[in-house]
């Protein structure tokens, strides 16, 4: 099941999406870290120029930011995460359709998780068939 997911088109895709998405929040975390150094850093050189409540309102005031936007963050890969259980949940609903279809056309009574298995004939692993069966039946799922 693993195999199908990560080489499937739909499940290349789904992969395709995911770590694009990972990529915007790493890229929007990296440039407020920098924002955030470069206000502490200006913020301490100004240290001894500003009344001590100056400084301390703008220092509670880069906290808060961080507050918010780590609070954004979190909200940011919680959505990621939800999208990511999902479209694997919609996957696998649509894979079992397609082996029981297999079982059903090739008189087979069991498939077995490669996983489970120790040692066995390559001539009964039918996993490319059904990959090859996914790609061509599956254009698309809904996720959610």
């Amino acid at each position: 099941m693993d195999y199908i997911y990560s080489n499937s088109i739909i499940g290349l895709d789904i992969k395709k999406k995911l770590l694009s998405d990972k990529k915007k929040i790493n890229d929007e975390l990296t440039v407020f870290q920098n924002k955030i150094n470069s206000q502490i850093k200006d913020l301490e050189t100004k240290k001894n120029l500003l009344s001590e409540d100056d400084y301390s309102l703008k220092r509670i005031n880069i906290d808060k930011s961080v507050k918010n936007f780590n609070s954004n963050i979190k909200q940011k890969r919680e959505k990621v995460l939800i999208y990511e259980n999902k479209a694997r949940a919609t996957f696998l609903k649509e894979l079992n359709k397609i082996l029981k279809q297999y079982v059903e056309n090739n008189s087979i009574e069991m498939i077995i998780n490669k996983r489970n298995i120790v040692i066995g004939k390559k001539s009964l692993d039918a996993t490319d068939n059904i990959l090859k069966i996914f790609d061509k039946n599956i254009k698309s799922i809904k996720i959610n």
